[in-house]
């Protein structure tokens, strides 16, 4: 009987029961690695301070603090907007502090004034939502202003905006283009130029866009007199001939008709008629000498 050879073992195969699937998590918030809570920067507008997350301003390039501060100074954003753009960076929508105000339309020109320093504030720091929102309440609130208050409200920002904004400019002259379709006399009254105030870089906008408004017209009217003169006379043969169609009527069939036949008369007689002239000496007499009369000298 061979004996087992030294070293040889017996290889034991192990199941491994299968995995079960984890049990479903109960947990269906969000759990960051860190809290974004713990850093805060401090906006300071005008003498007011706002503190909000840091990483609230992370998508806002021009709103980042340095390396080395916690703190923004935004001294050229109006102090009565300052909660309407940190309610935006914190909540995503637009909101402004409520004020007495004496009658409904003051409270209308203020929001109105108020949009638009938020125009001017998201236009220069880019905080693209919030310029999107304030556009949609200038555009409200506008459309139940004159020309005039909307021109008082434009010149506060309009010197500010960099020179190549484009939408509040375009507002600004479809405004004026609106309020000169209704009456014609608008820019010619003081209440208009009164609006514009002594703000220069504002006032020569305007006095363009005027100009231009009023060439548009001037072409306009222009157009309509090519149209008026490049109009047909169409008659209808059913009507009768007025007395001035029966006279043209007359005048073409007459020349229709052709050159009217005349007795022919000799060129000679017409020549004779119209020029006295000396009878013609026959041939059979141009032998004989000619008789000379005595010349006279004066």
């Amino acid at each position: 009987m061979a004996k087992p050879k030294k070293g040889s073992k017996k290889t034991a195969i192990k199941r491994v029961a299968p995995l079960s699937p984890p049990p479903p998590s109960v947990v269906d918030y969000n759990q960051p690695l860190k809290s974004p809570y713990v850093r805060f920067t401090i906006l300071r507008i005008c003498h007011d301070c706002y503190q909000i997350p840091t990483h609230y301003l992370d998508a806002y390039s021009k709103l980042r603090p340095g390396p080395y501060s916690t703190e923004i100074c935004l001294s050229d954003i109006d102090k009565d907007i300052g909660h309407t753009l940190v309610h935006f960076l914190y909540e995503g929508c637009y909101e402004t502090l409520q004020v007495p105000v004496e009658d409904s339309t003051h409270g209308v020109r203020l929001e109105f004034q108020r949009a638009l320093q938020v125009y001017y504030a998201a236009d220069v720091y880019e905080i693209h939502g919030l310029g999107a929102l304030a556009k949609r309440y200038i555009e409200k609130l506008g459309d139940v202003l004159s020309i005039s208050t909307i021109l008082q409200a434009v010149r506060k920002v309009h010197s500010r905006l960099p020179p190549n904004e484009t939408w509040l400019h375009n507002y600004l002259h479809a405004k004026l283009q609106g309020a000169f379709d209704a009456d014609e006399d608008i820019f010619s009254r003081d209440e208009f130029y009164q609006g514009l105030g002594d703000e220069n870089v504002c006032t020569q906008t305007v006095m363009k866009m005027v100009v231009k408004i009023y060439a548009g017209a001037v072409s306009s009217l222009r157009a309509r007199g090519t149209e008026s003169s490049d109009v047909e006379l169409h008659i209808d043969p059913s009507d009768p001939p007025t007395p001035v169609q029966s006279g043209l009527e007359t005048v073409a069939e007459d020349l229709s008709a052709g050159p009217v036949e005349a007795d022919e008369v000799p060129v000679e007689a017409c020549v004779e008629e119209l020029c006295d002239l000396p009878t013609a000496t026959p041939l059979e007499y141009c032998d004989q000498p000619v008789e000379q009369q005595p010349i006279s000298v004066f």
